[in-house]
């Protein structure tokens, strides 16, 4: 048990040795935008609000239906995190884990272009990424797919655009 210890302690010495943890700062994801608010937003209202509102309020919808009888407005934040850089004669790697926070609206439009039903979700999920220096930086997949990919098969929607 005394040998385990020892190695345990060594390898977490030369680790903190060798590696720098560095702070992962909140921030909005490269793509995400940031006007998703924590629910439907005020001036949506079923039977009401139509399609040109939500467009003129929200912009462009980070996913559409073929037919347009949908849109989904996405936003992923992350919340912060810490990551560890290593280095080593010639090669390097870092990884890091974080909190994100994943919001998405879903409009569901009538014939006529008037929402019928808006739904929000949200996921908060730990994200991890990392890499070496000759090898590409790995991401894990996000808890929720803001873009809306999954909307059809979920909510029996017709395909997105």
């Amino acid at each position: 048990m005394t040998t385990f210890r020892i190695l345990s302690l060594a390898i977490l010495t030369s680790t903190l040795l060798t590696g720098c943890l560095f702070p992962v700062p909140p921030h909005y994801d490269q793509y995400s935008r940031e006007n998703v608010e924590g629910k439907v937003p005020e001036f949506i209202t079923s039977g009401v609000t139509t399609r040109e509102d939500v467009m003129m309020a929200l912009g462009e919808p980070d996913g559409v239906a073929l037919d347009e009888s949908w849109f989904v407005y996405g936003s992923a934040y992350c919340e912060g995190g810490m990551g560890l850089f290593m280095a080593a004669g010639s090669a390097a790697g870092v990884i890091a884990t974080t909190a994100v926070q994943y919001r998405r609206l879903i409009l569901q439009f009538d014939p006529h272009g008037v929402v019928t039903q808006p739904t929000f979700e949200a996921l908060t999920c730990a994200q991890y990424w990392g890499g070496m220096s000759n090898s590409p930086l790995q991401e894990s997949k996000p808890c929720l797919d803001i873009q809306g990919f999954d909307v059809p098969l979920k909510f029996n929607l017709p395909g997105k655009r």
